[in-house]
């Protein structure tokens, strides 16, 4: 999990936010009621796109996976940037969006799967390119 420490503290802030009281593990999210499946749908995207990541380097010239992270970055900015509610609220218009993005200029867009989008989007948080609870917002 060292490699995924990041993304999974913002998706701990989230359901913190969502479920209170806080203090959300990973042991807690998979218990709980709420969060269970929709906890592990999200680590088994981010494992997807890591799979599609690993696949990109041997199939793929150089830069082709950054170039996708950066098209889903580019499809979701303006949704992630938009005021809302909550970190819950954020994060699925988010991963929303980066299914209805357009990246068929992506050499890899002939194996991306829904999936994957949604797993990029989590690497992007992993690397804080994305946030889903915003600093100011309560916890």
């Amino acid at each position: 999990m060292a490699g995924e420490h990041r993304y999974l503290e913002q998706l701990m802030a989230v359901y913190d936010e969502a479920y209170p009281p806080p203090g959300f593990t990973h042991d807690a999210a998979l218990s709980h009621e709420r969060s269970s499946s929709h906890y592990v749908r999200q680590r088994e995207s981010f494992y997807s796109a890591e799979a599609l990541r690993e696949f990109s380097r041997d199939q793929t010239p150089p830069g082709t996976f950054a170039a996708l992270q950066d098209e889903v970055l580019d499809g979701v900015v303006e949704t992630h940037d938009r005021q809302v509610d909550s970190g819950m609220e954020r994060l699925t218009r988010v991963l929303e969006a980066a299914i209805a993005a357009d990246l068929n200029t992506n050499g890899l867009i002939s194996v991306v799967q829904p999936r994957d989008r949604r797993g990029i989007c989590h690497q992007l948080a992993n690397e804080d390119r994305l946030r889903w609870v915003m600093p100011d917002a309560p916890v």
